[in-house]
């Protein structure tokens, strides 16, 4: 008997059909302060972390699907990762 694909394995291959980098980012919900309207600018809905060598990059999923990563925490990646090529 064929065993079927679980769930998360069909999300899975999905997600890398469509190029969306996320999978390996557990995301927690965040609390809304306020009931957004529906014409309303995309905002948070939940927080992650992708770790990349030794950054934590701070990825947030918008209401709409999208996700984005925080500035700051690419300034960081990009400092280091362009101080390291200088110093080779």
């Amino acid at each position: 008997m064929t065993e079927l694909p679980s769930a998360r394995a069909i999300a899975l291959k999905e997600n890398a059909r469509r190029g969306d980098w996320t999978d390996g980012v557990e995301f927690e919900a965040l609390p809304q302060t306020e009931t957004p309207t529906e014409d309303a600018v995309p905002y948070a809905t939940h927080r992650g972390v992708l770790n990349i060598g030794q950054h934590e990059i701070v990825v947030y999923r918008l209401n709409d699907g999208r996700a984005i990563v925080d500035a700051d925490c690419l300034e960081h990646l990009f400092a280091d990762v362009l101080n390291g090529l200088a110093n080779v």
